[in-house]
């Protein structure tokens, strides 16, 4: 008796790539007119049989009857399935061939930033774009702070926007899980580190004296860190053009001014600026000696 194998799922099937849903089954068909014994498999030369299994029917299947095989395909292109059963009444014959397609399975490629600083949105692409095929991406592990700025799955989607607001000094995995249109599956994954901000603080008088010397500074990272301060308004100027220190020396001039530091992260360029931080400019007394005694013109 001749019969046909059956495949499951009837999709595909793929190339194996780790992914257990490529790994497929194939099972000869069951007669209540007699007992299979057990069956032989033969695969064509891309496949490798994975593991065998008997179907818990013993009307039909003795034990250890090997009815199912489970097959992993290492090569695309045209394959074939056979299966020689014994029934228990000695009888043997050899299931109809199973001709078979083995589609690839997807190679997507992340490219993006590896490197960033937190609170930064950043985009991310999967190449290559293939037309049908569907994407979706996570982050692994999935914590509060880090989140996609646009949609992350579906028909076409190679390109996702993702803003990294998680904890600095710490490395999450961003992951791409690509779907031929013949459900094939590849995921591919992309480290990616947060480093820290810098947190510059201005500390100096807010209050100062017209044409004096105020000195303004921050923590000092040097040389790890560089410092870039700003004057706003006023006429105070820095003394020496030196604006470029931890600590800078202001000639504050006439009229209030404001000023702010910009400290960066040699090695990550991450960077924070402080927000101005406004100095009133205080009138230089004037005083005036007046006499008052003796009067005017009265001898002493």
């Amino acid at each position: 008796q001749t019969n046909t194998i059956t495949q499951t799922p009837t999709t595909g099937p793929c190339t194996f790539n780790g992914e257990n849903a490529h790994i497929v089954a194939y099972t000869v068909p069951k007669s209540t007119s007699y007992i299979i014994q057990s069956v032989v498999w033969t695969v064509s030369g891309g496949g490798t049989i994975y593991s065998y299994t008997t179907t818990n029917n013993p009307s039909q299947v003795m034990a250890g009857a090997n009815d199912t095989v489970r097959i992993q395909w290492n090569s695309t292109g045209a394959q074939t399935v056979d299966a020689t059963v014994t029934t228990t009444y000695g009888c043997s014959t050899t299931m109809n061939t199973l001709n078979t397609f083995v589609y690839p399975t997807p190679n997507p490629v992340i490219s993006g930033a590896a490197s960033i600083c937190k609170g930064t949105t950043t985009t991310y692409n999967a190449l290559p774009n293939v037309a049908g095929d569907t994407y979706t991406w996570d982050i692994v592990p999935s914590v509060a702070g880090n989140s996609f700025t646009t949609s992350n799955s579906g028909l076409g989607v190679t390109s996702v926007g993702v803003n990294w607001n998680g904890a600095p000094n710490t490395s999450y995995t961003l992951r791409c899980t690509q779907v031929s249109a013949m459900g094939c599956t590849a995921r591919t994954t992309y480290t990616i580190t947060i480093n820290p901000n810098p947190t510059p603080v201005v500390s100096g008088p807010t209050s100062v004296c017209q044409n004096q010397v105020a000195t303004y500074s921050t923590n000092n990272n040097s040389p790890n860190n560089s410092y870039v301060w700003t004057l706003n308004g006023g006429t105070a100027t820095f003394v020496g053009g030196v604006n470029n220190t931890a600590s800078v020396q202001v000639n504050t001039g006439a009229s209030s001014f404001q000023i702010k530091v910009l400290e960066t992260v040699n090695t990550t360029s991450c960077n924070t600026e402080t927000s101005y931080t406004s100095v009133a400019v205080q009138a230089a007394p004037n005083p005036t000696i007046t006499r008052t005694s003796p009067a005017t013109g009265i001898a002493g």
